[in-house]
Formats: structure tokens, sequence, C-alpha cells
């Protein structure tokens, strides 16, 4: 499958539609925080709901995605917000392309 024919109305709908997070993913976060983690490895991160929630409460996360649609539009979006705590990688999961030396990683929907 061709991951970059893939294209949402992102600009439309980012910030407007709140889908929200799954109360395990609200869990984790309390979790991950407690135990002390302060990188995340978000494999599959698509348009970066997930990577941005986490740069917002202070982790430093690697976003991966094999979308390079998806990753362009993350970077502009971060560049935009500031934000400067979220890495971006376009790799696929299968085949990351550094040693893996995260403590917590997080795929959702993937």
């Amino acid at each position: 499958m061709d991951w970059n024919i893939i294209d949402l109305p992102v600009k439309d709908i980012y910030g407007k539609l709140d889908i929200g997070f799954t109360p395990i993913f609200k869990e984790s976060m309390k979790i991950f925080k407690e135990m002390g983690y302060k990188r995340i490895l978000d494999v599959g991160c698509g348009y970066g709901k997930h990577s941005i929630y986490l740069s917002e409460n202070n982790f430093t996360v690697t976003s991966i995605d094999i979308n390079e649609k998806a990753i362009e539009w993350l970077k502009e979006y971060i560049n935009t917000k500031g934000i400067s705590n979220v890495n971006l990688i376009k790799a696929n999961a299968n085949a990351l392309p550094f040693e893996n030396d995260y403590l917590m990683l997080l795929s959702v929907h993937l």
C-alpha cells in the first residue's frame, strides 16, 4: 500500500474536531509521568494528535510515520506553534532507522 496517497483534510479539521483520547491513553500518561519517562517514541504518528498532546505534557517525542504528507504537515504545524520537543522522522515502523533506546513506545491505531 502506498501510504503517501492517503491525504486527509487535516488543515480543515485540526483543532476543530475533538475526537478525544481513549481512557487507556489518558491513564497511560499518568503512569508514564509516575515512572519518570521523559522520552516517548510515537510509531505511526499520522498527523500528530498524540505527539502534540505528549509534547504539551512535557514529554520529548520522536514521531515516526511512513506517510510523507503527514510528516510534512506535522512539521509545518509544530514549527508554526513553536513546538521544540517533537522530532519527526519519515520511516517504516518495521525498519526503524536507529537503535531503539526508548523506554516507552506508543502505537495507537497502527
